[in-house]
């Protein structure tokens, strides 16, 4: 609806209001109130400035790694159900690198604060040292070197941090990869790379506002069909009519189609469970998502939530680098560790750069308690691996804190 039509819908129910008031003078000015309000409500729609956007890659012929037989009909059939569920999508079929970065530029500057956007990833896709790494078609083969590799890949880590900047209300990826290992051993080739080592994908923490699915658990691969009859692989399958369901939030589909495709997996003796990540706070639904904005200052509100501390990474002249990552290795009892990547004032010295006071880019980190154990005066113990990644060589910092939840209060207790 236009502004223009705004306004004359705004005339109408004046008009309506004054033809009321001809008719009975004597109605009571609250009851008379209650009516127009109603009417108000009813004639004219919500007006909403948030976008439902997503982006989708299918990638089945690669110049020098296994080919994939599904990988564009699922992006395709994700596509549909994201458009029917409201979202514009941006489809992209076997992109080599240069075509996704184009692309995928065009689609940032789409986006504003408050908008809900998804992403899907069919193809090959491999972690190292903890990070995930999307395939794109140019991907080259071993021959070329660990390192020419690596740099024409997709970062997924920087791939959900260049969405997070754009303050959006709540993001849905769904990576449905490591169907098979693209580097597979050969002889003098394989001893001088160690990619595609390990199958599957690394675990994630879990980030603010984001609800990430895997189509296998970490360190799992993916099986791309059961028969060469389908059309989609095991896990696009189960996964379309779920997403097609009214009244099942984004944690009851992930439950769902984790049940469904392990079981789908036992049938030709594999195993596969697929596994998600919840960084959304509360029940949430396909259809209808939405959330708080948060500026890359702001803290996630709510008063179950503690803030643990924060990480950046920068050069030596205080320049932000890409995000730390961080890997929770003592799990908390009695809630959950949320991240966020958010811009934030540093209080310290690290590695010996003196960049205190100095405004950094980086992950918070959070402490959400289990409603279960919102009144608990209990003292949580958690412990975190944080790698900076991004300088050379890269340095992991172990950090272990304490969270008071009688205070709502954490401290650092030890840093190695």
């Amino acid at each position: 609806m236009t502004a223009s039509d705004l306004h004359w819908e705004y005339l109408r129910v004046r008009r309506l209001g004054g033809l009321l008031a001809q008719v009975n003078r004597s109605v009571n000015k609250r009851l008379l109130l209650a009516c127009l309000t109603a009417l108000l409500i009813m004639g004219l729609p919500r007006v909403s400035c948030a976008e439902k956007r997503a982006f989708a890659v299918g990638t089945d012929h690669y110049r020098a790694l296994n080919p994939l037989r599904t990988a564009i009909a699922d992006a395709t059939a994700i596509s549909a159900v994201l458009n029917d569920l409201g979202f514009r999508v941006e489809l992209l079929k076997d992109p080599d690198r240069a075509e996704f970065d184009r692309s995928w530029s065009a689609f940032l500057s789409t986006l504003q604060p408050g908008d809900i956007a998804a992403f899907y990833f069919a193809g090959h896709g491999l972690q190292v040292d903890g990070a995930n790494y999307l395939l794109p078609k140019d991907t080259p083969g071993l021959d070329a070197g660990d390192t020419a590799i690596l740099e024409n890949a997709l970062n997924f880590h920087e791939v959900m941090e260049q969405l997070e900047a754009r303050r959006l209300a709540t993001t849905l990826y769904i990576l449905d990869a490591c169907r098979d290992n693209p580097f597979e051993p050969d002889g003098a080739k394989r001893a001088k790379s160690t990619l595609g080592l390990t199958k599957g994908l690394a675990p994630i923490e879990s980030v603010y506002g984001a609800f990430v699915m895997y189509s296998a658990g970490p360190d799992e691969e993916a099986t791309d069909a059961l028969d060469e009859k389908d059309a989609n692989s095991v896990y696009v399958r189960r996964l379309l009519p779920l997403l097609k369901t009214a009244n099942l939030s984004l944690v009851d589909i992930a439950k769902r189609v984790q049940v469904q495709v392990e079981e789908d997996a036992r049938t030709i003796a594999a195993r596969q469970r697929p596994a998600y990540f919840d960084g959304i706070v509360g029940q949430y639904y396909l259809g209808e998502l939405a959330g708080r904005t948060l500026g890359p200052a702001d803290r996630i509100p709510g008063d179950n939530v503690v803030r643990v501390g924060a990480f950046a990474t920068w050069d030596s002249n205080c320049k932000s680098r890409p995000a730390p990552r961080i890997s929770v290795t003592s799990q908390p009892r009695y809630g959950k560790i949320i991240t966020r990547f958010e811009t934030f004032v540093v209080g310290g010295l690290h590695f010996g750069n003196p960049c205190e006071k100095t405004t950094q880019r980086g992950v918070g980190v959070y402490y959400v308690i289990d409603d279960a154990n919102a009144e608990s005066t209990a003292v949580d113990k958690v412990q975190f691996a944080v790698k900076h990644w991004s300088v050379a060589p890269p340095t992991t910092v172990n950090e272990s804190f304490e969270i008071d939840l009688a205070t709502r209060y954490g401290r650092r207790t030890t840093k190695q």
